[in-house]
């Protein structure tokens, strides 16, 4: 998911990672602790990457090397 956020930035997409987490409800916080390892993305975030950004779930799980789905 980290990745997808990356290339959602390089894309500009979102400005950076606060932005991302603003667009999908969650607090700015969240990202840290899914960094040290405290938090995981839940699937209500994962689902709202997904629905905004055209994201392929797939991508997110492993099951698929596409990241996004055309638009």
């Amino acid at each position: 998911m980290m990745a997808v956020i990356e290339e959602l930035i390089s894309m500009k997409a979102v400005k950076n990672k606060t932005d991302f987490c603003r667009k999908i409800e969650m607090s700015p916080e969240t990202i840290g602790k899914i960094n040290r390892g405290v938090n995981h993305f839940t699937t209500v975030q994962i689902q709202k990457t997904c629905d905004l950004f055209k994201v392929n779930a797939n991508f997110i799980f492993g099951i698929e090397d596409k990241m996004f789905y055309k638009k």
